[in-house]
């Protein structure tokens, strides 16, 4: 039979009735209940989720930053203002270690990984510019290399967008690119073997 997770779906919704205000929402995977865990607020145009293993949500939000929800209260915080991820948008987030976060970010003509560990602030460059033009996402592979869905990078004639590995030391490499990426929207990297 199918295997249900344990553990509580956390989803970002750019609309949330009726307040019409983007929000997050905690789902059961086994009985489908929804709850809203908060809306608005620094929320405006939220475009990625990763919970930290504190459960903690972060939210890649393209007006303030990195917005951080307690998901017992809802209380939001900004954790990274646009000013401090040098005046650029956030766009991709997920976790990428332990205790720390990898941000994809946009500005002056060109596109960044940070890394952030989210107790101190501290935010470092892990890549920029090369092949990440427009990253929209990114993910942790099990090789312990980000990939990232780029919505612009190194496409092929007539295509959009292409996935860049990038290494610990930040070095890019091509992943794959071509017909199937029109804009790669969201990655993810499954942890079945086939």
């Amino acid at each position: 039979g199918t295997r249900q997770p344990h553990f509580p779906i956390v989803l970002v919704d750019s609309y949330v009735y009726p307040s019409a205000s983007p929000g997050v929402w905690r789902l059961d995977p086994v009985s489908l209940d929804t709850t809203l865990i908060t809306s608005g607020g620094q929320l405006v145009q939220p475009d990625r989720v990763a919970v930290d293993r504190s459960g903690i949500i972060h939210v890649a939000d393209r007006v303030s930053g990195v917005v951080s929800i307690d998901p017992n209260t809802g209380a939001q915080s900004v954790l990274l203002s646009p000013s401090a991820l040098g005046g650029r948008t956030a766009r991709g987030i997920c976790l990428a270690g332990d205790s720390t976060l990898a941000i994809t970010t946009v500005g002056s003509n060109s596109g960044a990984v940070l890394s952030v560990n989210p107790r101190t602030r501290e935010v470092g460059v892990v890549s920029q510019g090369g092949l990440l033009e427009n990253p929209a996402c990114v993910t942790l592979g099990p090789d312990g290399a980000l990939y990232v869905g780029d919505l612009s990078a190194s496409s092929a004639p007539g295509t959009s967008g292409s996935i860049v590995r990038v290494d610990a030391s930040g070095g890019q490499n091509l992943f794959a690119n071509g017909g199937p990426f029109r804009g790669p929207f969201d990655i993810a990297i499954s942890s079945h073997v086939a």
